[in-house]
């Protein structure tokens, strides 16, 4: 690139700030990085910004200027009990229409004195609408400016209350004596009973979507965010299944037999011989139900009613067989989402209708037997999804091209992170009212009384890396935050579910801001916040937290306490052999921080403590901590040292796939896991003993 004057450096990075292109930001290590001119070039252009190189953005700049004179945002906010208004360049009368969600009308013209006909005309919106999803319309002089109106509760919901504590286990490892090699909607409700019972008030998993690759895709990247995935369907639990006889058939054959005796006695999730023995019987059973079932039809008639988005994703699976390749290889009118009449009547379009439904409707009825007994569910939503996936292929035109999504370096990742996948168009989701976001929330919590917003700062900022560029020299891009927290808040209260954001690592100080004044539950996990050195040694949780040891992307206690992260991150070539001695140390550092913390206060006697008292002391100082709810992972309770996830590797590791050591009928009746959660339920306000 040639040498670029002051006036052009100062125009680019004026056009950057109009595009909510950051300039700079702070590192983990609190060093200030600033965004390369190439790097800020790139994401320019893949923003649509109209400019070929540096010399071409003040023109690009006035151009911004003079689309936005007299314009109305796409999307407006207000808050419950505060006054709002706007303000528009235009010396005309302006007559206003609030279209409500349940079709009411109020209308007005703009009335604000104006004490000369060049000042902008100022609309205030009426305080006494009822929250929700509005459209204003407004007229001046010959032009209509139409925007999305959303108003919602000042505090997302559950803001206060008792304190809680749930149960944490992927759907994946979770097994019973029924399924069959990888946990399905039964365990879970079998699972959220039991818990129930020792008094835990949520059960939590790792995100239930469908993904690519046979069911081995990572759960963060899914195929689609709007749909669920159909392995974790309890197959002999399907009404259909005692009638068809060609699925017993096959079910009672000995081969398939001595598979699931394979598949259940298997260490780790064989996610393809699982995805084989459940599409062997699901499609007969798919084949039954069109062709012979009419008892069930009006439900199944039903759900298609109320989920018409289905239809096109089961065609999307059928061309996706049909094609043997992903979709931005297909034709250009397969890409340009014309499917076509054979796909939407076929017959693998009928198995993706038809698996939906029993995923469906087997998920609601672990959910509502859940609420029964005054429990919920915590689902996790992951930030991205699958490129080559249905949410990709449907939310083509709100695609970045050329730019990825990762994380700049830190501690953990030196050289920064790409995860693959595209991010979404700031401006074009406000202009499209942000639909999708809001159906993938609402999909979750039809389900779910508690959701997790994985990398809740995606919701204010995400890092770009254009292609070409490492990712370590990638640029932060601003998102409509506050829309989207009014969506959440207004979906929270509409479903009484409570939203929890992962705020862990490097987080600017305005986004736990944000998250404390709309009252969204912030992330704290105890192994991240030991500080060797000072006073306390492990910081405490605050109120409004979702309080955890770990996390499926870190290592179990057990494996924590024994370093065994440390030698695995070396083992795999992720950190070199200084880079592990230094982890080392600092563990030790760590370890005896902890020791010294849960000696001082008392939850912890004598100098030689086993591994056993150490956990249960340190599990005991969360259930008794201030936070508002504590999570407590399953696998911890027998001391497990197996990594569900290594971040950063993918065939290197067996990622999603380590099944829980001991089955439900096993680690239900295990005398020492009882007492466990008898005591964190003491300590949460519960009825057992205390610790």
């Amino acid at each position: 690139m040639g040498k670029m004057a002051v006036h052009e450096l100062e125009r680019l990075r004026t056009l950057a700030e109009r595009y909510g292109v950051l300039l700079e930001y702070m590192d983990v290590h609190g060093v200030r990085r600033e965004a390369s001119i190439e790097a800020l070039l790139a994401v320019l252009k893949a923003l649509g910004a109209p400019l070929e190189d540096f010399s071409g953005a003040g023109a690009a700049v006035r151009d911004l200027q003079e689309s936005a004179k007299g314009g109305v945002p796409p999307v407006l906010v207000s808050w419950e009990g505060r006054p709002f208004e706007f303000k528009l360049a235009t010396e005309l009368p302006v007559h206003c229409t609030l279209k409500m969600e349940d079709g009411e009308e109020l209308s007005w013209f703009s009335n604000h004195p104006r004490k000369t006909s060049r000042e902008p005309a100022v609309i205030s919106l009426p305080q006494d609408v009822p929250p929700g999803y509005h459209h204003l319309s407004l007229v001046i002089g010959k032009n209509r400016c139409e925007a999305l109106f959303l108003h919602a509760p000042s505090r997302m919901y559950g803001a206060n209350g008792s304190k809680r504590w749930g149960v944490f286990s992927p759907l994946y490892a979770l097994h019973s004596r029924k399924s069959w090699g990888v946990g399905d909607f039964s365990d879970l409700r079998q699972l959220s009973a039991w818990s129930s019972e020792q008094g835990a008030s949520f059960v939590a998993t790792l995100p239930l979507l469908p993904v690519s690759g046979e069911g081995m895709g990572s759960p963060y990247l899914p195929l689609s965010r709007l749909f669920w995935n159909e392995l974790f369907i309890d197959v002999e639990r399907v009404p259909e299944f005692s009638e068809c006889a060609p699925a017993r058939a096959a079910f009672e054959s000995p081969g398939f037999q001595s598979e699931l005796t394979r598949l259940h006695a298997a260490l780790l999730v064989d996610w393809r011989g699982v995805c084989r023995v459940k599409r062997l019987i699901l499609a007969e059973l798919s084949k039954t139900f069109f062709q012979q079932s009419a008892e069930r039809r009006n439900s199944f008639e039903q759900f298609l009613k109320t989920h018409p988005e289905v239809e096109r994703y089961a065609a999307f699976r059928a061309v996706w067989q049909r094609e043997g390749r992903p979709w931005p290889l297909w034709p250009e009118s397969l890409r340009a989402g014309d499917l076509g009449a054979e796909s939407r009547d076929s017959e693998e379009q009928r198995y993706h209708l038809y698996v939906q439904w029993l995923a469906q409707e087997q998920l609601l009825d672990a959910s509502n037997h859940s609420r029964a007994n005054g429990q919920s569910l915590y689902l996790d939503l992951p930030l991205g999804f699958y490129p080559d996936g249905y949410d990709a292929w449907r939310e083509r035109d709100s695609l970045v091209p050329r730019v990825a999504v990762g994380a700049p370096p830190d501690s953990f990742f030196p050289k920064g992170q790409n995860w693959g996948f595209p991010p979404l168009h700031p401006q074009k989701i406000q202009e499209k009212g942000h639909r999708y976001f809001t159906e993938v929330i609402r999909h979750h919590l039809s389900a779910a009384g508690m959701l997790r917003i994985d990398h809740v700062m995606g919701l204010h900022r995400l890092f770009w890396i254009p292609e070409g560029f490492d990712a370590k020299d990638g640029v932060y891009v601003r998102y409509p935050w506050e829309q989207l927290y009014a969506i959440l808040a207004i979906e929270s209260h509409r479903n009484e579910a409570i939203i929890v954001g992962e705020d862990l690592g490097t987080v600017p100080p305005e986004v736990r801001e944000a998250m404390d004044e709309r009252s969204m539950r912030r992330s704290y996990v105890a192994q991240l916040f030991v500080s060797p050195g000072s006073f306390p040694e492990v910081s405490l949780p605050p109120e409004n937290a979702m309080a955890s040891l770990n996390t499926h992307d870190l290592a179990p206690f057990a494996a924590f306490w024994k370093g065994l992260d440390v030698l695995e991150r070396n083992r795999l070539g992720l950190t070199d052999s200084a880079q592990a001695e230094k982890e080392a140390v600092q563990r030790e550092a760590s370890r005896q921080a902890i020791l010294q913390f849960l000696h001082a206060s008392g939850r912890l006697k004598g100098s030689s403590v086993s591994l056993e008292e150490i956990f249960e002391a340190f599990l005991s100082f969360l259930a008794e901590s201030d936070a508002g709810c504590l999570l407590v992972n399953l696998e911890d309770l027998w001391l497990e040292e197996h990594f569900q996830n290594i971040p950063g590797t993918s065939e290197e590791a067996p990622n999603w796939r380590h099944r829980l050591r001991y089955g439900i009928e096993e680690f239900s009746k295990d005398p020492r896991v009882q007492a466990l959660l008898s005591k964190v339920d003491e300590a949460r306000g519960g009825k057992a003993h205390g610790f």
